[in-house]
């Protein structure tokens, strides 16, 4: 017999072993950098929920004349450490503009420590350890008092579906004064407010203009949370699947409820973003006002390697995460499906007689049982119960556990040839234990078999841990790959193509990893039968 070095380099110099370990290498690698590569560790957490709008293509797929025009994730300030103010630069990010005077902005080291926003999703932005600006405003006036903090960008694509703004202020001195605190979208039509916080003496004054006073005064009728707290942090936010709470709905009537977004970014140009805070003096005045995580964002209807779900969830990073457990649970049932069917056909082909007889009927009574009604009915039992606590342990240990006996039939035809061999009957001869027969004769030459077993396996088990999933009865909450394709089921219109990013790289993917298997698996076992 060669050695295993030669046996190893004449496997590895043949193309479809080489296409089938590349393959197989390409999964494993997305299987252990999952946490590296992953941006949610659970995509399915609603904290993960819209990172671009629902059901966005990939970012590539802009190379097709249908996506070319469509927009990606524009968010302002673009890194995190400016919408946070962890760097002192980022105050620069804002032009500043106040007609009357001007204002003292200076940066500072502390945030908002045990804040939590009332709004979750990927699209918040906050950190406890946030710095934070500190904007202070003095005179003497009884007009009010306009300043502007805003950010100019260009907009080239079509209309969004989703719109997103957010400022954490806290209103440290308001002395001779009321005040209201604005974040607003300018575009060549005009200034669009889209949320408000006032206190109680500027909600007054605004419901007495002339001209908007009714709109204010039903906005803060029905938006009884937008009263500004002096001395307190105030999580200022607005999303456009939530028009009601919006000041603009209010006070322009020509602004669709439903159709926000497309209104105000409905034409390619120059647009502001920005925050007004608006002073309604009684005199001499101070303001001293400390605010954080500001940030704006234009949900893109492209994103990423992968595109979104019908959640606006990362459809990448659920692909990461089924791929992880795809190849765990796939190699870890393989494992045990291997031991066990190993050995036992180990003992049925080696020792024959009643052991033989009593293991053949133990194999052909598994074989004859239907897998898959076996398999759901265990699962439901043992889930009902809670004997295993974590599910993809379960699945793991059920995929196993049921699939040795095909193994053990294999591994027992094998034995029983090889042990009449005149080698083998020789060592029995001279005395060699069953131990020392079965380790250096019966496993040696049976090695390239059991190996090229494992590479068949694994795929049947990953096809059969993803037909759990899909059917419902598998890992739940949690991304994997059949988890994927159950969605589509209620997720899969003709307005979203079908969701074709998902079903393709859940798809191709099973196939290309069988295709991986089956190739290096032939490789090693027509190279072994070669050598032997």
């Amino acid at each position: 017999m060669v050695s295993s070095l030669s046996f190893v380099k004449s496997v590895l110099r043949r193309r479809d072993a080489i296409v089938g370990l590349a393959i197989i290498l390409f999964f494993a690698l997305i299987a252990l950098l999952a946490p590296l590569i992953a941006p949610f560790s659970n995509a399915y957490n609603p904290k993960a929920y819209f990172v671009a709008s629902p059901d966005s293509p990939p970012a590539w797929a802009r190379i097709f004349p249908p996506y070319s025009s469509l927009p990606p994730n524009i968010i302002l300030p673009p890194t995190p450490s400016y919408q946070l103010f962890k760097v002192p630069s980022a105050i620069q990010y804002w032009q500043v503009l106040d007609p009357v005077n001007s204002p003292v902005i200076k940066y500072s080291q502390s945030g908002p420590v045990g804040v939590l926003p009332p709004i979750s999703g990927a699209f918040v932005s906050y950190d406890p350890t946030s710095g934070s600006e500190l904007v202070n405003l003095t005179g003497d006036s009884t007009t009010p008092v306009p300043l502007y903090l805003y950010h100019e960008f260009g907009y080239n694509y079509q209309p969004p579906d989703y719109f997103y703004a957010q400022l954490l202020v806290k209103p440290i001195t308001v002395q001779g004064a009321s005040l209201a605190i604005f974040l607003f979208v300018q575009n060549e039509k005009g200034v669009y407010p889209v949320a408000l916080f006032a206190d109680s003496g500027a909600q007054t004054y605004l419901e007495s203009l002339p001209n908007l006073g009714s709109g204010y005064l039903n906005y803060f009728a029905t938006n009884t949370q937008s009263t500004l707290n002096k001395g307190a942090w105030n999580f200022i936010s607005a999303i456009t699947t939530a028009s009601a709470y919006m000041p603009l709905v209010y006070l322009n009537k020509s602004v669709n409820p439903l159709l926000v977004s497309q209104t105000l970014f409905s034409e390619k140009g120059e647009y502001k973003v920005g925050e007004l805070i608006l002073v309604i003096p009684h005199g001499k005045y101070t303001i001293a006002l400390q605010q954080t995580d500001f940030k704006f964002q234009i949900f893109g209807k492209i994103y990423g390697l992968l595109g979104t779900d019908a959640n606006g969830a990362d459809v990448w990073s659920e692909f990461v995460t089924g791929t992880r457990l795809a190849l765990g649970i796939g190699f870890g049932a393989s494992a045990i499906t291997m031991a066990i069917g190993v050995l036992l056909g180990l003992v049925a082909g080696f020792f024959g007689g009643f052991v033989d007889s009593a293991l053949i009927f133990l194999f052909d009574f598994l074989l004859l049982l239907p897998g898959l009604i076996l398999l759901i009915d265990l699962d439901t039992i043992f889930t009902i119960t809670h004997a295993v606590p974590n599910k993809a342990l379960l699945i793991t240990l059920l995929l196993g556990f049921l699939g040795f006996a095909g193994v053990s039939r294999i591994v027992r035809s094998q034995v029983l040839s090889l042990k009449t061999r005149t080698y083998v009957q020789a060592a029995q001869v001279m005395g060699a234990s069953n131990f020392y027969i079965v380790r250096s004769h019966i496993l040696k030459h049976t090695a390239g078999t059991i190996i090229a077993l494992v590479t068949y396996i694994v795929p049947g088990l990953v096809i059969a841990d993803a037909g759990l999933d899909f059917l419902g009865i598998g890992i739940i909450n949690t991304p994997t790959w059949g988890n994927m394709l159950n969605n589509l089921l209620n997720q899969a219109t003709a307005s979203n193509g079908y969701l074709w990013w998902i079903s393709l790289s859940v798809g191709l993917s099973i196939i290309a990893l069988s295709v991986g298997f089956y190739l290096f698996g032939t490789a090693i076992q027509e190279e072994f039968s070669r050598f032997s």
